[in-house]
């Protein structure tokens, strides 16, 4: 009330016209902070890749992602492995959104910690990751992961691809060849 007078009427053929303009600013209060969420989680994705590259003289390593939308369940990584070799990751996770984000950070630091403690080959790091992954997964969840073992004193790349695209290896400009697999 204004100073003690009533409410003013509102005509009747108003009512729905106001009922659909406090229900689309209450929306929109929840949409800002929805909004701010996603900000926030997209933040944290970020923040999960690698910012610092190698300094080494004998290879260069970087790399960037741009999510589908806000979140997304692509990854990257590198790490050191403990015995000179380093530890190379990229991946995808099944569906976009917060919850491919959500299982994609799972999925890396799965991987990282079993890669970095266990010194396992590619193959076997993929397959034991792989089976954890698979715990309490109602969703069905699933990511398809190229990962590789880099040793620069010889130059040897191990790896195992995981239902990823296949890879590329850039050696200089206009020097590109699909890595070799070999059948199971």
């Amino acid at each position: 009330t204004l100073r003690g007078s009533a409410m003013p009427k509102v005509p009747q053929a108003w009512l729905p016209w106001f009922e659909a303009v406090g229900r689309a600013f209450g929306e929109s209060l929840q949409l800002g902070s929805l909004r701010k969420e996603l900000d926030i989680a997209a933040r944290l994705q970020q923040a999960i890749l690698p910012r610092q590259w190698p300094q080494d003289t004998r290879y260069s390593l970087w790399g960037a992602m741009q999510p589908a939308k806000d979140i997304g369940g692509d990854f990257y990584d590198h790490f050191p492995l403990g015995d000179g070799r380093r530890g190379l990751v990229v991946a995808d996770v099944s569906g976009k959104g917060v919850s491919a984000g959500l299982f994609g950070m799972v999925s890396k630091t799965q991987l990282r910690s079993l890669a970095t403690h266990r010194l396992l080959g590619p193959a076997t790091t993929l397959s034991e990751v792989n089976e954890a992954l698979c715990v309490d997964n109602d969703a069905a969840m699933f990511v398809t992961a190229f990962y590789a073992q880099y040793d620069p004193v010889d130059g040897t790349l191990s790896y195992t691809n995981a239902g990823h695209p296949p890879p590329l290896l850039v050696r200089k400009v206009n020097q590109v060849r699909s890595l070799r697999t070999k059948a199971p």
